[in-house]
């Protein structure tokens, strides 16, 4: 009784306090973070406020979707803040903003993909927030950085949206999920072996030789049918970029009363018991042998939906991670964050400086640990230096190497090289054609050892100075520089994400496509040298999905 009374405590405090929900697509009913984010929330607080960065975002551009969300802090003071980052579109002074013009708010974000992302993503933007929720369990990844206030929720489910509908099962086997290559190849395996899948999702067009297969898009309601009606919800681990990592699909599934058969991924058993409360498949192989079991065997599959049901229900419920995690927070209270600093310890040299040779740069070495290559072209973050030798000391390796704009006075950022992406996908060649010497900090140790090698390569005579073992990376966009080197569309795409897209994107929401002059500088721009501009616009055309989401504001 008296542990009853006390969580009855909690629970009616929060509901007098205020909290903005700010996620990513907040307002999108028709995504994920509503329903099983918001929803909740909604059931906690009685005082919730929304905004939405990807609604805003897209219609109105990232400058001005900073600023509104700063009114907004103003007007409201709100008690929370949860926001769910996906890249850039936050200014990092935004954060310090909010902490000045409202210092009693606490900000949480919840992190998620911490087994890919962690390492040149979060550990950064994690300096930024009071506390942290992450959806899988990469605990030890932030106790090891001294990051503390870390809720584990796992990929934590609404289980007053997902739940069992006792649908007739008109399925013998679904997927549903955005089409990419190896998922294309299941499929294409499945059918060839005489299993009646269907799938369901955005992108199959592109795979027309799967059309027999594919039922087309579905809404958050139809979805929620679709797992309920099948007998095997099927869940393949690996990503865009064929990592295997941590899917929603067994929460999902099981939340519904519904049998999940999932690709084997070690990172689900920190959250259920494999063969008793989820089946997961090996190989191809594995998974035809599976699939043809448990269709005969009834009973023994609804034994394991049984024991998937009750774990989810009373460990991966999101409204009970919510509570526990409030409750935690109204204890410890705001936070005070203080971004690492470091400043003293970097010698900024110009490049010029560099071709005078190591003997005339040893005197102003002393005393210092850390080398920066200066550009009188390069317009620099404040929080640079701070986060590349947080970067070096967490990682213990020599090169960082960050993010970085194009920028132009007409165009303003119109593109940004993500370093660590184009890493994993161009040749060395390609890769080291893109690095500029601005965005790379390095121990001074390594920079005298390799003094030859980094003069060689600021030359562009030589392209090995990065490599996976030596540099980490800073996802972040950490400076802006004027020049680009342009080359062929492919590695273009590859490298760079094409901000000009968004801000056509804000321009058509404020109807000022036509009659505005970005779009003619962009043309310009491209018949001048940069014809990848015209492709990648022209790709984005073709592909409707992508284009009637970003149309749409979201």
């Amino acid at each position: 009784m008296k542990n009853l009374n006390k969580s009855n405590k909690y629970i009616e405090i929060l509901k007098n306090k205020k909290m903005l929900y700010a996620h990513w697509r907040a307002e999108n009913k028709e995504d994920g973070p509503y329903h099983n984010y918001y929803l909740p929330l909604k059931e906690i607080f009685d005082n919730i406020v929304v905004f939405d960065p990807a609604k805003n975002y897209f219609n109105h551009g990232k400058k001005k979707m900073n600023e509104m969300l700063i009114e907004l802090v103003k007007k409201e003071k709100p008690d929370y803040i949860l926001f769910g980052l996906i890249y850039d579109e936050f200014y990092l002074e935004t954060f310090k903003t909010i902490k000045q013009i409202s210092p009693k708010t606490i900000t949480i974000n919840l992190f998620g993909d911490d087994d890919w992302r962690f390492w040149d993503f979060t550990r950064y933007y994690a300096l930024f927030f009071d506390y942290y929720i992450i959806t899988q369990d990469g605990y030890s990844l932030y106790k090891k950085d001294g990051i503390k206030n870390v809720s584990v929720f796992g990929t934590g489910v609404n289980c007053e949206y997902l739940k069992p509908l006792n649908l007739e099962k008109i399925y013998d086997i679904s997927f549903y999920g955005r089409a990419n290559q190896n998922r294309a190849d299941y499929i294409k395996y499945l059918g060839d072996n005489k299993i009646n899948i269907k799938v369901f999702g955005d992108g199959w067009a592109k795979y027309p030789e799967l059309d027999k297969y594919n039922l087309g898009h579905l809404s958050t309601e139809d979805l929620v049918k679709l797992i309920n009606q099948s007998k095997i919800n099927l869940g393949l681990s690996a990503g865009g970029y064929g990592k295997l990592q941590l899917k929603a699909k067994p929460f999902e599934a099981s939340a519904c009363k519904s049998f999940a058969l999932i690709e084997y991924f070690e990172g689900y058993l920190d959250f259920f018991n494999n063969n008793t409360e989820i089946i997961m498949f090996k190989d191809k192989k594995d998974l035809i042998k599976k699939i043809n079991y448990y269709l005969k065997n009834e009973k023994e599959m609804n034994k394991i939906i049984e024991n998937g049901y009750k774990r989810v229900y009373k460990d991966h419920n999101n409204k009970t991670k919510y509570l526990n995690l409030f409750k935690e927070i109204l204890k410890k209270g705001p936070l005070p964050k203080n971004i690492p600093k470091s400043s003293e310890r970097v010698l900024n040299i110009q490049k010029e400086e560099i071709f005078k040779g190591l003997e005339n740069l040893k005197q102003k070495l002393k005393g210092r640990d850390y080398i920066l290559i200066s550009n009188n072209n390069s317009k620099i973050s404040p929080y640079k230096e701070d986060l590349q030798i947080y970067s070096l000391e967490k990682s213990k390796k020599d090169i960082s190497c960050c993010d970085y704009y194009i920028h132009s006075p007409h165009l303003s950022n119109y593109l940004l090289f993500k370093a660590s992406l184009a890493f994993n996908k161009l040749d060395n060649l390609n890769f080291h054609k893109l690095i500029i010497p601005t965005q790379l900090m390095f121990k001074k140790d390594y920079f005298i050892n390799n003094f030859d090698n980094i003069i060689n390569f600021i030359s562009k005579n030589n392209f090995n100075l990065i490599t996976k073992d030596n540099t980490v990376f800073v996802s972040i966009p950490l400076l802006e520089t004027n020049k680009v080197k342009v080359l062929n569309y492919n590695i273009m795409k590859d490298a760079f994400q094409m901000k000009f897209l968004d801000k056509l994107y804000s321009l058509h929401h404020e109807k000022r496509l036509i009659f505005n002059h970005y779009p003619y500088r962009l043309i310009i721009k491209s018949i001048i040298g940069q014809s990848f501009i015209l492709k990648a616009i022209y790709a984005t055309i073709k592909d409707s999905d992508k284009l009637n989401k970003a149309l749409k504001g979201y």
